[in-house]
């Protein structure tokens, strides 16, 4: 009679518990994207108090600013959409994070207001995606 001494593999049975795990942190990441995407373009109207001060202008001429922001937001969706379906849903988030971040510090030090216009627009023209479904890591 002979013992079978093949060893079970370690994580065969964890298997789906990881992919789980990554499932869950994937909506995680997507569920945190959606809600910062829509504190950061609804704070503007907020902090246009403040840059009355910093331009030396009315609330009704900062707040047109957003104007074009807000277009944006609407009309890059369906080809965002179709981007994440035929490119990938994992780069469209990256591609969000990075480029709301680098979008953000370009409106925190806009010297001028052609800047901040500028900056707002990219920040609503990033992977609108993110609603759609998580990322299929």
């Amino acid at each position: 009679m002979t013992a079978d001494v093949t060893a079970p593999e370690p994580f065969a049975a964890a298997g789906p518990l990881l992919g789980l795990s990554r499932r869950r942190v994937s909506i995680g990441f997507l569920n945190w994207a959606h809600a910062l995407d829509h504190f950061v373009m609804l704070v503007y109207p907020t902090v246009v108090i403040e840059l009355q001060a910093v331009y030396g202008r009315s609330y009704s001429e900062l707040i047109g600013l957003s104007t074009a922001s807000f277009i944006a937001f609407g009309l890059f969706s369906l080809p965002a959409g179709w981007l994440a379906d035929r490119w990938s849903r994992r780069n469209m988030m990256v591609a969000f994070y990075l480029g709301c971040g680098a979008s953000l510090i370009a409106a925190a030090l806009a010297p001028s207001l052609i800047v901040l216009a500028v900056a707002l627009f990219v920040l609503a023209s990033l992977p609108r995606s993110i609603t759609r479904s998580a990322p299929q890591w």
